[in-house]
């Protein structure tokens, strides 16, 4: 619905905070959005430096992007109007956010990992032998894997 409209979304919530999630973040303030940018992770761009995140960090809130990090999604209603987040800051205190549009930008992996990888009980396998954790399965999790020495196997 996003992407379909010719209309920009006068609010805007984006689960996410890594590449994707900023990005779009950016792109839809300065399109005039009231853009609120959730992370589960304690810092925007967790896969960067933490001086880029910091920095960033402030940008947004200069921009007027509101910035929550270390924050669980607890419950989302979706209407034909709006969309509504209740949400759990790092502190426990909970709080509601309404948006015309929720954009999922959490859990992004590399394409071309998916077909190197294996489900099995809630872990994921890189064919190759490296076993991570579905919240883990970032690029940074990857590093140690040569990608020269993975195979394809069959079971």
């Amino acid at each position: 619905m996003l992407f379909r409209s010719a209309e920009v979304p006068r609010s805007l919530i984006i689960l996410g905070a890594g590449a994707v999630g900023v990005e779009f973040a950016s792109i839809y303030s300065r399109f005039g959005s009231a853009v609120t940018l959730i992370e589960l992770l304690p810092r925007i761009v967790p896969t960067e430096d933490d001086a880029v995140s910091i920095e960033l960090s402030r940008a947004f809130r200069r921009q007027g992007i509101t910035v929550l990090t270390g924050t669980q999604v607890r419950k989302a209603v979706a209407t034909e109007q709006h969309v509504e987040l209740e949400v759990q800051t790092p502190d426990g205190k909970m709080s509601t956010h309404v948006a015309d549009i929720l954009l999922v930008a959490a859990g992004v992996v590399p394409l071309i990992f998916q077909w190197v990888l294996q489900k099995s009980e809630n872990r994921y396998t890189v064919i190759g032998g490296k076993s991570v954790r579905p919240a883990e399965l970032r690029l940074r999790s990857l590093r140690g894997v040569d990608a020269k020495r993975l195979t394809l196997r069959v079971n």
